[in-house]
């Protein structure tokens, strides 16, 4: 199939959909050796990896049916749990739950703590990113850097977030900055995965 695209010179590029997750392609030494033949026979070069459902793709109209299904019914559950239950408190009907909804954007507090958490996404992000295409770039470039930290990237990628959120506000506290501090110990190895593909991808000249 790539010689038949090479040879039609119109295609710059070549998608490979494989399953799973995207983190684990690039541990995948078996992929990594086809990557590797394939950059030598074709002067190919591999730009990213993306975690994509070809099936949502190929057919769109499908997808949305089904999530709007799906909301439908999960909204009807809720009403219908809401009616059976004694307490409305414990479990309150979507209306009670709008009404409020309501009252507080009114009232600015919604507002306040809407802003609160797009500023930890945003610092959390600027953090990730910033230390990720650092590592990413280190080892990218440098067998020996990649060699080492490996290890400690796979284990990072397998880590799950709920663990992290907790050693961090076990060793910081309960306070913004392990907030912040865990999401980005949680985006950090995703992050440098995919700089240093990046890396590797870039031709020397």
């Amino acid at each position: 199939q790539i010689q038949r695209l090479e040879e039609d010179d119109c295609f710059p590029y070549v998608v490979f959909d494989c399953p799973g997750q995207t983190e684990l392609y690039v541990h995948d030494f078996s992929l990594r050796g086809i990557l590797d033949d394939i950059r030598r026979e074709f002067d190919a070069r591999f730009t990213a990896a993306h975690l994509v459902d070809v099936a949502q793709c190929a057919v769109p109209t499908s997808y949305v049916a089904a999530c709007l299904l799906s909301l439908t019914a999960m909204l009807a559950l809720w009403f219908v749990l809401a009616l059976l239950s004694d307490n409305p408190r414990a479990v309150p009907g979507p209306g009670a739950v709008w009404s409020e909804l309501v009252a507080i954007a009114a009232s600015g507090e919604l507002w306040f703590h809407a802003g609160m958490t797009l500023f930890r996404v945003l610092a959390s992000f600027v953090l990730a990113m910033a230390v990720g295409l650092a590592l990413g770039l280190w080892m990218g470039r440098s067998r020996a850097a990649d060699h080492w930290l490996n290890p400690g990237l796979v284990i990072a990628l397998n880590l799950p977030a709920l663990v992290v959120i907790v050693l961090a506000y076990i060793w910081i506290g309960l306070n913004e900055v392990a907030a912040i501090v865990a999401v980005a110990l949680n985006k950090i190895p995703v992050v440098t995965v995919m700089l240093r593909e990046g890396a590797r991808a870039l031709r020397p000249d």
